[in-house]
């Protein structure tokens, strides 16, 4: 499903996707299972293509750079797990052609340290994460 600002026409599916965003954004990882229970989908695409895990990854990114923190929050990591063991793809392309991965080499800002940083954070979830993404030299946000 393509989820954009304007339903078009009122559905269950826009309902489902737009309880599944507010869930991301409000860090809440019960109402994103009880999301997820009630048929949201996980992969549902969001405008220019952002999945549920593109978003994730870079609001989880982002905060811990806005906030000066080393690691994400346990209900970060917890909605993370929740999205992979319900079906989320590693692999799906957003609108720019880039993975929801591809947003560790934006944030690294071309150092190979911070992005090797960036995938130690996801590892315990992804356990293979060297296999789906390599770094970019001369990548920035």
């Amino acid at each position: 499903m393509n989820v954009t600002s304007d339903p078009g026409e009122e559905s269950s599916a826009y309902y489902e996707a737009e309880a599944l965003l507010i869930a991301l954004l409000g860090d809440d990882p019960d109402m994103l299972e009880s999301v997820i229970k009630a048929g949201g989908d996980v992969n549902t695409a969001f405008e220019e293509g952002q999945t549920p895990l593109h978003i994730l990854i870079e609001s989880t990114i982002d905060g811990m750079m806005q906030d000066d923190l080393v690691a994400p929050g346990p209900e970060t990591l917890k909605m993370i797990e929740l999205l992979l063991g319900n079906g989320a793809e590693l692999s799906r392309l957003n609108d720019a052609g880039e993975t929801p991965l591809d947003i560790l080499n934006v944030y690294a800002a071309g150092s190979k340290e911070s992005f090797e940083r960036l995938k130690d954070i996801f590892r315990g979830l992804i356990p293979d994460i060297d296999d789906r993404i390599t770094y970019i030299s001369g990548s920035s946000v």
